[in-house]
């Protein structure tokens, strides 16, 4: 009995031996192992690009040949012919007023001219009369103080012919004069389209009275296009007249042209205009008047700069900083960020040319911890 005592405690002693020993060795293994495992990074190299740097602003495209459509005379409008966004053609009648004073004028002065007319013909008929009668006068005379006499009354009757004659006919005259003004008045109740373009606004209703120069329509030119930047002043003198920039709304992208700029900004806001020319207006997806587009502008001359893949960049707290790789060891350089060009982030300070850049595996090392590089030619 005491026998079998001894030998289960002898062999549970080395059962427990056994236990421990084997769980010291596997741990020893296991610091070795890792001791000897060295991470894989993959680099790059980083040399200076040119980069143009660029500003988005945004705005509405509208025609460069814009105009309110308004009357040079008062009136009722009686027809409105086109709505916003309808295509009209230059001389088109889009509109037409109503204007009984001008018709009722235009009535009466006709109505004069024609009177004036059988006047002028009475007159030559009454006052050719009066010569005739004079010249019998004078052919009849008998003797020198009759001819002398009778001369003279022929010559008065012609005189007085020519003038009231003179006088009827500038009379008449003065009636077409008057009667041309009041069609070509009557002719201005039809409003007409002065270009091609769209109507863009429709700025009144029928039956309504308008005076000279209140606007009916407001119309743009279709196919000559640009955009109206409103631009901080301090910019102003970065950008080039004749520079190419791209206008895009979501999948639509065009190319365009820095037209003309103000200098002058507006005290108040301290802001600039900028005009863009869109160069083409004929692919499949043009853009349309009112549309709201973004336009890229290139600020300033290209420059030298490095650019480096956002994912080579760690941020902690307030430090955001990169890995490099110089004799096999892993180095942190904390990095100043500048704008993003292309999906790279500009590093303004913190990397010289021809570094090698960790882009993986940086997460996983320490500082001057040794690394197995594998060098990526982009």
């Amino acid at each position: 009995m005491y026998k079998k005592i001894l030998y289960f405690f002898l062999f549970s002693l080395i059962g427990i031996s056994a236990y421990f020993s084997f769980f010291h060795l596997s741990s020893l293994s296991s610091e070795d192992k890792n001791i000897s495992i060295i991470p894989q990074v993959k680099t790059i190299s980083v040399s200076p690009t040119n980069i143009q740097r660029t500003e988005e602003f945004s705005g509405f495209v509208q025609g460069v040949k814009q105009a309110d459509i308004a009357p040079s005379i008062p009136g009722y409008v009686i027809r409105l012919m086109k709505e916003e966004g309808e295509t009209v053609y230059q001389g088109e009648t889009i509109a037409l007023l109503e204007s009984k004073e001008l018709s009722a004028t235009e009535k009466s002065t006709l109505e004069a001219l024609n009177a004036s007319d059988q006047v002028l013909q009475k007159t030559k008929k009454y006052y050719d009369q009066k010569v005739d009668e004079a010249k019998v006068n004078f052919d009849t005379a008998t003797n020198d103080v009759e001819k002398i006499s009778a001369e003279e009354a022929l010559k008065s009757a012609k005189r007085l012919r020519d003038t009231q004659i003179a006088t009827v006919k500038a009379q008449k005259t003065s009636l077409e004069g008057t009667l041309f003004v009041s069609r070509e008045n009557v002719s201005r109740t039809y409003i007409k389209a002065p270009f091609t373009g769209i109507i863009t606004a429709k700025n009144t209703s029928l039956g309504s009275y308008v005076a000279p120069g209140t606007p009916l329509y407001s119309l743009a030119s279709a196919h000559s296009l640009e955009v109206v930047l409103s631009v901080p002043s301090s910019l102003v003198s970065h950008i080039k007249k004749g520079t190419s920039v791209s206008v895009v709304d979501g999948t639509k992208k065009m190319s365009g042209v820095i037209y003309s700029f103000s200098s002058v900004s507006k005290e108040s806001s301290q802001r600039s205009s900028v005009h863009i020319r869109l160069e083409n207006n004929t692919s499949s997806n043009p853009f349309s008047l009112s549309e709201y587009v973004k336009v890229i502008l290139p600020i300033g001359e290209p420059s030298l700069a490095f650019l480096v893949p956002e994912t080579a960049l760690i941020s902690q707290y307030d430090d955001t900083f990169l890995f490099i790789v110089e004799n096999a060891i892993a180095k942190k350089h904390s990095v100043t960020l500048g704008n993003i060009f292309d999906g790279k982030r500009e590093i303004l300070s913190g990397i010289d040319d021809k570094m090698h850049i960790i882009t993986e595996g940086q997460y996983t090392i320490k500082n001057n911890q040794s690394v197995s590089e594998t060098y990526v030619t982009e």
